[in-house]
């Protein structure tokens, strides 16, 4: 997943959004991994395993600025998952 970073809050003034001035762009790489095996003619079923941002990278989620442009930035947040699956 690619962002192409939040838009300025300006604060002089009335405060607005601007996209002439953007924060740091945002790239995130989620990872899955499966293994399936057959159960019967149709049905199966499956162990995986899933990192979410597997990048760690941090997020900016606000960039105000005044004199000068300071990003708000959250994370990095990492979420590993296992999990079972089946179908019929």
């Amino acid at each position: 997943m690619l962002y192409s970073g939040v838009p300025a809050l300006l604060l002089e003034g009335a405060p607005h959004f601007t996209t002439e001035q953007r924060g740091t762009p945002y790239f995130r790489m989620d990872v899955r991994i499966e293994k399936r095996w057959r159960l019967g003619q149709n049905g199966w079923w499956a162990v995986n395993g899933e990192l979410l941002n597997a990048t760690s990278t941090r997020e900016v989620v606000r960039l105000d600025c005044g004199g000068v442009c300071v990003e708000r930035f959250a994370g990095p947040l990492v979420l590993p998952s296992v999990g079972i699956e089946a179908g019929f």
